[in-house]
């Protein structure tokens, strides 16, 4: 049985790459609100699975080559239940 999730966590990645990373972007005009929090270092924000899904997709379209410095929990919210 397939249960649809209430909410997700994101988490900000450890070490130094993601540390810098969230710095860089703290500045970016363009950072969305809800994942400002995690910019100003707060370690978890929970949020709706859309909008998990649209943090995901900014954070990744920044992240070329390199490790995404966000952990979502439970899983994916864009991948879809079989």
């Amino acid at each position: 049985m397939s249960e649809d999730r209430s909410f997700y966590a994101l988490r900000r990645g450890h070490g130094a790459p993601a540390a810098e990373w969230w710095r860089s972007m703290s500045r970016r005009a363009d950072l969305p609100k809800v994942l400002a929090p995690l910019a100003a270092g707060r370690t978890r924000v929970e949020l709706d699975r859309r909008t998990a899904a649209e943090a995901l997709d900014w954070v990744e379209d920044r992240s070329p080559g390199a490790a995404v410095p966000v952990v979502v929990y439970p899983d994916d919210p864009r991948r879809l239940d079989p």
